[in-house]
């Protein structure tokens, strides 16, 4: 299930990230300001490189509402042995300043997930969802059609 995370305009996002496996990885956002030197999660041209093999803090800036999509860098290869085909990606939602989002199911406050109601003390009340589409490598049959799968 991809990452989502939640912020009202006007934050700044720490990210702390870290993993266990055996090779570089990163969070590259989209769409935010930060700073490329410390926080692009890539390593491109003459900028310092911002992926990491065990651990990590990213700062961002969500200065304005909207959806903003995070994807790893650290090996942006489309193949299967990149990892951005294996799930490695998400999305930073930017809510209205002073918003609140709660669980739909319990009502409590939410860190993040797919679904929130959002809750402003002075704009209507409403329930917000994430879809992803995270499709298989395309692959052809011998025809050039593709193959049913179960």
């Amino acid at each position: 299930m991809p990452l989502i995370i939640r912020a009202n305009a006007g934050e700044k996002v720490v990210i702390r990230f870290f993993h266990s496996l055996n090779r570089n990885l990163s969070m590259h956002i989209q769409g935010l300001s930060y700073d490329v030197q410390t926080s692009d999660g890539a390593s491109v041209g003459y900028n310092k490189d911002s992926t990491t093999r065990h651990e990590i803090t990213y700062v961002w800036y969500a200065t304005e509402e909207g959806v903003y999509i995070f994807h790893d860098m650290g090996d942006a290869t489309g193949g299967e042995n990149g990892t951005n085909i294996h799930g490695l990606f998400g999305a930073i939602i930017v809510e209205a300043p002073e918003s609140k989002w709660l669980d739909p199911q319990t009502g409590e406050e939410l860190e993040s997930g797919l679904f929130a109601d959002i809750y402003h003390p002075a704009k209507p009340a409403f329930r917000e969802y994430a879809v992803f589409f995270h499709d298989e490598l395309e692959i052809k049959d011998k025809d050039g059609n593709q193959p049913w799968t179960i």
